[in-house]
């Protein structure tokens, strides 16, 4: 496979992402979140820490004790995880992952496990480990004689890099995104210029999905100026949906509005989150039907900003799924924080 340029991708260091990694049937079977430490010719270099949470549809939410550096290649039929214990111990626990390579997307990495992994703990020879999973697999997925040959050739392989692998100093200025965080958001337009910014604070985040909450009187500034929420906002934004969706109370906790906003996916770097807005937008009153606003405003934009027929043809049917969404939004409901 030909090395991918790193100016390709789409990511830059300091991104906050998701890694999830997926059966061969592409089944969702473990997902967590990662700072990008670093980006190469032929690989993407991440760092979580200890606290981080890994989570699983099978066995639920685990809490990471190690530092973790993973090491996702972009040519090759493996991922290299480096395990710092945080007790001290002198060298990291080398753990090498047989999978497809890496997969790179804006919202992150995603990787097809191949269940057979190398092991090396410190002072320790490499050893394939995972068997019995692998041999599972060989049933479960049909995997043929030829496959089974190549994974089982990537293991060699793999054994012998834990062997030679040279693991780096941890960066332990890097930190995951967490709920309960202090995040800043930047609504950018279509230069890129920010035409809006707060803060907020995280409720929650998943690989696909994050959650804040501002009170009445949260400040907002703009290039001209700054005001006070006069609602208190719950806003939930998507890392690969056209769109942030806004529910809006007042002050006795009563919704009053939902409110999509048509943007690219959020962008989470170096606790800043950043989206394009492209004007359009829903508005569902309570009580009242969802229905399509400021298109004014877009015309006006696509005439100023000289937004692509390909632009305007997204942003449109964008607007049209933010209006099922949001006819069918069923809001969390405000409460007070503790």
């Amino acid at each position: 496979m030909a090395t991918k340029s790193s100016r390709s991708l789409p990511l830059r260091a300091g991104d906050d992402i998701a890694i999830r990694a997926l059966h061969t049937n592409r089944a969702l079977y473990r997902w967590r979140r990662a700072i990008v430490e670093e980006i190469r010719a032929d690989r993407v270099v991440t760092y979580a820490g200890v606290g981080a949470a890994i989570l699983s549809p099978t066995y639920g939410r685990v809490v990471s004790r190690d530092h973790v550096r993973s090491v996702f290649f972009l040519d090759r039929p493996y991922a290299v995880f480096e395990f710092h214990h945080s007790g001290g111990r002198p060298s990291p626990q080398i753990y090498i992952n047989i999978n497809a390579p890496a997969e790179v997307t804006e919202a992150g990495i995603t990787y097809v496990d191949h269940e057979l992994d190398v092991a090396k703990d410190p002072g320790r020879p490499a050893l394939i480990v995972d068997e019995d999973e692998f041999v599972e697999a060989i049933v479960r997925y049909g995997y043929n004689a030829a496959f089974q040959a190549s994974v089982r050739a990537a293991a060699e392989e793999g054994m012998r890099v834990a062997e030679a692998w040279k693991a780096g100093p941890l960066r332990h200025d890097l930190r995951v995104a967490r709920a309960g965080d202090v995040l800043r958001v930047r609504a950018l337009k279509h230069d890129g210029r920010p035409y809006r910014w707060w803060r907020t604070r995280i409720e929650d985040i998943t690989d696909a999905h994050l959650v804040t909450m501002s009170s009445i009187g949260q400040l907002v500034r703009t290039p001209r100026g700054a005001w006070r929420n006069t609602l208190n906002v719950r806003s939930h934004y998507w890392f690969e949906r056209p769109f942030s969706l806004l529910e809006c109370y007042d002050a006795a906790g009563q919704l009053r509005e939902i409110y999509v906003n048509v943007a690219t996916p959020a962008r989470l770097r170096a606790g800043t989150l950043e989206y394009v807005d492209y004007e359009l937008d829903v508005s569902k009153l309570t009580g009242e039907p969802a229905r399509i606003v400021d298109e004014d405003e877009f015309d006006a934009a696509v005439r100023k900003r000289r937004y692509s027929a390909e632009t305007q043809r997204w942003a449109r049917a964008a607007a049209r799924e933010a209006l099922s969404l949001a006819e069918t939004w069923e809001p969390r409901g405000w409460y007070d924080e503790p």
